[in-house]
């Protein structure tokens, strides 16, 4: 359409402007490399156009524009991002207004309050839906928590990582268990054991 490639040309002139410091991907996200790319930053296509500062020094941390699509207002918002004046973007699910267990889910919005800011061991599953290891060990996580459900010291929780951010803790693969102890949650243990019932 007329107005996409009036957004593009906009984005074009920042990523001239700018190519010295920032690298600028612009893409479809119907199919390709583009699709994978939305898929894993969670991007629908009724969100677009979209524009995301992500910086990948360190922990990735992400930033969303939601301001003019304009030449002036996203170099306005790419030196904000890089002056530390814009809010990180969490993506998160919302949260479960029903959360019964014995595996509770948790989401970006409120993974501090339910995992960290406790005196309980929290056992988290992150995982994701297209994970075939993760589809298996599901019905083995639920046993367990069915199991430990009367351990009141002892909480079994799940993330879906692909839909939900968590600053602090990066994945190497999926799915990941990694225990929060009540007394010291900052020394997480990363569980690297057989994912068997027993274990």
């Amino acid at each position: 359409t007329k107005d996409a490639q009036t957004i593009e040309g906009e984005f074009k002139k920042v990523a001239v402007a700018l190519k010295k410091e920032f690298v600028f991907i612009h893409t479809d996200i119907k199919d390709g490399w583009g699709k994978r790319l939305a898929d894993y930053f969670a991007i629908e296509e009724s969100s677009t156009p979209f524009i995301e500062f992500v910086n990948t020094v360190g922990e990735l941390t992400r930033y969303k524009h939601t301001g003019e699509l304009t030449q002036q207002a996203i170099t306005k918002f790419i030196e904000d991002c890089k002056n530390g004046l814009i809010a990180r973007y969490v993506k998160s699910e919302p949260i479960p207004t029903q959360n019964a267990g014995p595996v509770f889910k948790v989401v970006g919005l409120n993974f501090k309050q339910v995992v960290l800011e406790n005196d309980q061991d929290v056992l988290v599953k992150f995982y994701a839906p297209w994970c075939g290891h993760c589809q298996k060990l599901e019905p083995i996580y639920k046993v367990v928590a069915e199991k430990l459900a009367s351990n009141k010291k002892l909480k079994l929780c799940e993330i879906d990582a692909t839909k939900n951010d968590i600053e602090g803790h990066q994945l190497e693969g999926f799915p990941t268990l990694k225990l929060f102890l009540g007394k010291d949650k900052a020394n997480v243990i990363t569980y690297s054991g057989d994912r068997s019932e027993q274990d």
